[in-house]
């Protein structure tokens, strides 16, 4: 993952982090150890990328993985199926 990808993970990562400091109810039901990669409808490549790094979580950890998508404003945690 480039240096770019990571600079765009951590803006949507910051942006995530924002909602759920006001909407804590968006986490309630996560597991404590699990996987939550971001996903951007305004960069399909970026997204490809996340959820390929979360399928090697499932197969390599074993943890259970979601992608968090904004949709309308707010966010949803999604479970990741492979």
């Amino acid at each position: 993952m480039s240096k770019k990808d990571i600079q765009k993970n951590f803006k949507l990562s910051e942006d995530f982090n924002n909602y759920v400091v006001k909407n804590p109810k968006v986490v309630k039901g996560i597991p404590e150890n699990a996987c939550i990669v971001m996903i951007s409808k305004n960069d399909p490549k970026l997204t490809e990328k996340n959820l390929k790094l979360a399928e090697k979580v499932i197969k390599k950890e074993h943890k259970p993985c979601f992608k968090a998508v904004k949709k309308n404003h707010k966010w949803v945690l999604e479970p990741v199926s492979i």
